[in-house]
C-alpha cells in the first residue's frame, strides 16, 4: 500500500502522487535514524496517517526528507522524485493519506 501525497497550490491546482510502500518501509526500518526528524514521523503509520502540512511544516518535511536519503539505499530516484515534487512554488498545503 502506498502513501497519497496530495498538493494544493495557491491557484486552486492540484496535483498528486504516492510514495511506495517499499520506501515507506525502508524510511521507517528500525535501522533508519529517523526518530529525531519531526515531521517525517508524522507519516510513520500509513494506515491511520492523515496529515496536513502547511508551507512552514512542508519545508521542514523537506528538510526531513533530505537528511534520510543518505540512509536510503536503493530508493534514491523515488525519493529524489518526491523532494523535488514537494520543492514546487506556490504550495499552499500537502496532505499525505494512507489506507
Amino acid at each position: 500500500m502506498a502513501l497519497d501525497f496530495i498538493i494544493n497550490f495557491d491557484n486552486q491546482q492540484s496535483e498528486t502522487f504516492t510514495m511506495s510502500e517499499d520506501l515507506h518501509g525502508k524510511i521507517f526500518s528500525t535501522s533508519t535514524c529517523w526518530k529525531s526528524l519531526k515531521q517525517l514521523k508524522r507519516i510513520r503509520d500509513y494506515y491511520t496517517v492523515n496529515v496536513v502540512f502547511n508551507a512552514s511544516n512542508l519545508a521542514i518535511l523537506i528538510t526531513d526528507l533530505t537528511q534520510i536519503m543518505s540512509q536510503i539505499e536503493n530508493f534514491t530516484p523515488e525519493l529524489q522524485r518526491i523532494i523535488i515534487t514537494l520543492k514546487q512554488k506556490n504550495i499552499k498545503q500537502l496532505r499525505v493519506t494512507g489506507d
